[in-house]
């Protein structure tokens, strides 16, 4: 059984912003800058105290992806590759009334252009993350 090619696309950009309070926004063009930001405004905040950021990135094909990431005041880099492809399989795993529930917690991501009948494996070859 031969494997179908699946062309992959990259990140075209990334913005992030801060999701309560501080106004803080970045735009960047590849994942390991945006790790960076992250990684400098979570080891900013004060031991302890959590805020939320809203990432999305747009893929060469105009496909969008946002997702909400919690950041903890921790000095550890953060991991948005891990983030995302976890997000993504969960993501693509729920149904309606469990992505309805991850968004009233604020941990939902969501595909915007795509059909969610795509599988994981697909999605992931495909939106490189």
């Amino acid at each position: 059984m031969v494997a179908e090619h699946i062309e992959s696309l990259d990140v075209e950009r990334i913005f992030i912003s801060r999701a309560e309070g501080n106004t803080r926004r970045a735009y960047v063009s590849s994942i390991s800058s945006a790790e960076e930001v992250l990684s400098n405004w979570s080891s900013n905040l004060p031991r302890g105290c959590e805020e939320g950021c809203i990432v999305k990135l747009t893929f060469e094909d105009g496909v969008h992806f946002s997702s909400y990431v919690l950041l903890t005041g921790s000095k550890k880099r953060v991991s948005l590759v891990r983030h995302l492809r976890t997000q993504i399989r969960n993501y693509l795993s729920r149904g309606e009334k469990m992505v309805q529930r991850a968004v009233a917690r604020k941990t939902a991501c969501a595909f915007e252009g795509i059909d969610r009948n795509y599988g994981k494996e697909f999605l992931l070859a495909r939106y490189v993350v």
